[in-house]
């Protein structure tokens, strides 16, 4: 299972010897369950003398999990051999996508004369499981010579993921693909100032992410504030081209282009708001694309910024915009504009597109392709929305929990 922490337990075997413990959907029944009644009373005193046993330890409460002990509950149990057991991992092994969400588990088993000798082994078991453990599920069954078995799982699940908990250092969550909608595990460590989040189950990336000068992360959308050209930008213009135009050559005549501000972050590649940028006079690449796509959309153009790759280049952001039935490519790093920018089937070979965003969602690739002239076709880039509100000057943009993966982009 990715990314979940395999704590294989020590087991323990009381009493007479005793067969082999297998659990598996797919073996034969071999000895009968104990009745659900004796299953549910034998779970709550259990729960009921580990909690107590805990909070000596000043530990908090084990919980039921019940979503884990409904797996638990249709596994098969048979007895075979000469000894009772389980193998901790084949069964961890086994835990479906639907409980994937565990980040640690740890097994026990245990066959007694009934079910006062396992509850006389609980302290043992307590002793043994893993202090941050907060869930747990249990299965009695029926071993040989008149014996009862149990198996115990103590878990501890990763929290969902949020922007606010990754800032304070938290680095394992889980959450549902929005594409596949399966549950997943992920490590996201603060390392890299700009990642591109995925799905391990069906490999499409569904978030980009991005630390600001002080190395505190926001969605890459979260970054359009809202800030607006001076009002006599393009006013003159004569039609809307020439307006775009205006737009674009005021961005790149008050920006110098600087390779990156590492900030307070101590690191590179750390995105600038708009309003940074305008007021820093410099930027990178995607600081750049940044305002002037700001811009545009506060004056009602159909832009988004591009992040990707281009020849000569490597990384790298740029603008596009769609007016009237054309599209074009805003470089925001060139030292002089052009009367009219290129068209992005002129220059398609150049500039290869990963990820796209305008103020209210993300674009991804649907599919891999070679040369990408349309950056605006719903048939090639798959749209997820994330509300953009507007970002204070402490806030972190929109907090929607997302899922995760471990590819990076570094623009």
């Amino acid at each position: 299972m990715n990314a979940r922490t395999l704590i294989i337990a020590t087991l323990i075997a009381l009493g007479l010897s005793s067969g082999m413990l297998y659990l598996g959907s797919n073996l034969k029944i071999g000895s009968a369950p104990t009745d659900e009644e004796a299953q549910h009373e034998f779970r709550r005193t259990a729960i009921d003398k580990l909690n107590l046993s805990r909070a000596s330890l000043a530990l908090d409460d084990l919980q039921l999990d019940e979503e884990l002990q409904k797996w638990l509950d249709g596994r098969l149990i048979i007895v075979t051999g000469e000894h009772s057991t389980v193998d901790p991992k084949t069964l961890l092994d086994e835990l479906p996508d639907s409980v994937s969400t565990l980040s640690s588990a740890a097994v026990r088993t245990v066959v007694a004369k009934g079910t006062e000798g396992i509850m006389k082994q609980l302290d043992f078991w307590s002793d043994g499981f893993d202090p941050d453990a907060s869930l747990v599920a249990m299965r009695l069954f029926e071993a040989d010579r008149g014996r009862v078995g149990c198996v115990l799982i103590a878990a501890d699940r990763a929290p969902q993921f949020s922007i606010s908990l990754l800032n304070d250092g938290v680095t394992e969550f889980y959450n549902v693909c929005r594409h596949c909608n399966e549950p997943h595990l992920g490590n996201l460590a603060k390392v890299d100032l700009a990642l591109a989040v995925g799905c391990p189950h069906c490999g499409r990336t569904y978030d980009l992410l991005a630390a600001d000068m002080l190395g505190r992360y926001r969605r890459a959308n979260a970054y359009l504030e809202g800030s607006r050209p001076p009002p006599g930008v393009g006013a003159d213009a004569e039609d809307r081209l020439g307006e775009m135009v205006a737009l674009w050559t005021a961005v790149v005549e008050h920006c110098r282009y600087a390779k990156d501000l590492s900030g307070l972050s101590g690191e590179k590649d750390s995105w600038q708001r708009p309003s940074e940028t305008y007021s820093f006079r410099n930027g990178d690449c995607e600081d750049t694309a940044l305002l002037l796509a700001d811009w545009l959309i506060s004056r009602g153009f159909n832009a988004r910024v591009a992040i990707g790759n281009a020849v000569g280049e490597g990384g790298h952001a740029w603008c596009v915009v769609e007016l009237e039935g054309r599209q074009y490519i805003l470089e925001t790093t060139l030292a002089k504009t052009s009367k009219v920018p290129p068209e992005t089937q002129l220059v398609a070979s150049r500039y290869r597109p990963h990820y796209l965003f305008d103020r209210q969602s993300l674009y991804f690739l649907d599919g891999q392709l070679g040369d990408i002239a349309d950056y605006f076709s719903p048939d090639l880039w798959d749209a997820l929305a994330y509300q953009n509100s507007p970002v204070p000057d402490d806030g972190l943009g929109d907090d929607t929990a997302i899922p995760l993966a471990g590819s990076t982009v570094e623009p």
